[in-house]
């Protein structure tokens, strides 16, 4: 009974100046809207990560060839042979029970579709292919063993292209036919763009940052990218490839190397012997790099933390802002009701009530605010989701620690002035004089 007559009183009192109370609201209500915003978009972006680590697989360690000059081969050639299937077996030696797929990339001049004038890709993949990654398919179906084994004539196009060639409606794709240098190949899966970080509106792969190691192997170069975009690429098997387009350089036969550890294993320890025996193997030639999913997506992770709690910091600048002008409406309050008080203490009111009184008008104004600010919070992440297409997430727990977050503004704000009123003398009070 005690709490809601406080809880009434406090009310009461902040309709006497509605709109120095409102204002005082307001700036709460800001506060907490924005913590509320970057929380649910910093979940969001947390949320995005993982679903790339699923999608491509902590586990995976990407062995790239570097794009290089005709120059700079001719330099390598007399050293080293390019990434090739000595690569693959010196993976295979050194993690035997780990999947492993090599891919060959052919680089398309002619076809008979429209495009945006780079050249498209292709990738050849081999039967494992299926096993280590697990690209989405949007529409039809992925090649069989059988079909690759065989080198069937059949393709899966990336969604992008789909799209450009045969409209929205991914399965208006299946079973058409395309020109790929004078050969025909038939469609029969869409892939799904891949969920990636890193690449840039081109699909192409942009510098990463990453740890800095000593030995040249592992230095992350421009132009690798340790993801594939499977929105943007044509894939076949290796032996339909090979049977109907122009045959590989005798250097670089194998544009990528994945490596999938088995979940014991750990990545970066792996990544770090293995770039360490390509390196012996190419008598230190910086023609390859080796990257481990898990060690871009965790620095990706970290900064995108990094950078929520910088927005954290900005929000909760508005918090205290809020704050304050919670407690100048209480020492407002104080200065206007000083007979009031006087008037209550004279009657038999304590210290502890007077300050009660006070704390729980305070409570009023940052608990409303909590509550507003949390539904706009929510607003405002779900009109930035639609706006950007970013990714929230808003579990409803965010709300209770929004309020529990004004509470406490509003407690830390009230304190100073109740304090204030409470230690005001009945007898100067009565005579409106703190």
């Amino acid at each position: 009974m005690e709490f809601i007559f406080l809880l009434s009183e406090s009310l009461q009192s902040l309709r006497t100046n509605p709109l120095r109370s409102g204002l005082s609201v307001l700036g709460v209500v800001i506060g907490v809207a924005s913590v509320v915003a970057v929380m649910s978009i910093g979940l969001g972006a947390e949320a995005q990560v993982q679903k790339i680590l699923t999608s491509l697989g902590a586990q995976n360690l990407h062995i790239v060839a570097r794009e290089l000059s005709t120059d700079e081969w001719k330099q390598m050639s007399k050293q080293t042979l390019g990434l090739s299937y000595r690569d693959v077996a010196i993976a295979t030696e050194l993690f035997p029970d780990a999947k492993i797929t090599p891919l060959s990339k052919w680089k398309i001049q002619d076809v008979n579709m429209p495009t945006t004038g780079q050249p498209l890709e292709l990738m050849g993949v081999e039967s494992q292919f299926f096993d280590v990654l697990t690209p989405p398919i949007k529409a039809g179906r992925r090649l069989t063993s059988f079909e690759m084994s065989q080198g069937f004539p059949l393709i899966l196009v990336g969604e992008k292209s789909a799209q450009q060639w045969f409209g929205k409606d991914l399965s208006n794709a299946l079973h058409q036919e395309i020109r790929i240098d004078r050969m025909w190949f038939r469609i029969i899966g869409v892939l799904g763009s891949t969920e990636e970080m890193g690449t840039d509106a081109s699909g192409k792969g942009t510098p990463t940052e990453a740890r800095q190691d000593d030995t040249a192997a592992t230095k992350i170069d421009a132009s690798a990218s340790p993801f594939l975009d499977f929105g943007n690429l044509l894939v076949t098997s290796k032996n339909a490839a090979e049977l109907r387009l122009k045959p590989l350089a005798l250097i670089a036969p194998v544009q990528r190397i994945i490596v999938r550890l088995p979940a014991e294993k750990d990545a970066l320890q792996s990544k770090e012997i293995l770039a360490r025996n390509l390196e012996k193997l190419h008598r230190k030639k910086e023609i390859l790099d080796v990257f481990a999913a898990e060690d871009v997506i965790r620095q990706r992770r970290n900064t995108s933390r990094i950078f929520s709690y910088f927005l954290i910091a900005i929000a909760t600048i508005s918090l205290i802002v809020g704050g304050i002008g919670i407690a100048n409406v209480m020492l407002a309050s104080i200065v206007e009701r000083i007979r009031e008080v006087g008037l209550r203490r004279a009657l038999g009111a304590k210290r502890k009530h007077i300050m009660a009184q006070f704390l729980a008008e305070s409570l009023c104004v940052s608990g409303l605010g909590g509550i507003l600010g949390g539904f706009l919070g929510l607003t405002a992440s779900v009109v930035t989701a639609r706006i950007t297409g970013w990714e929230i997430v808003f579990p409803w727990w965010i709300l209770g620690v929004a309020v529990l977050i004004s509470m406490v503004v509003g407690v830390l704000a009230g304190l100073y002035p109740a304090t204030s009123a409470s230690r005001i003398s009945p007898v100067e009070a009565l005579q409106g004089r703190a």
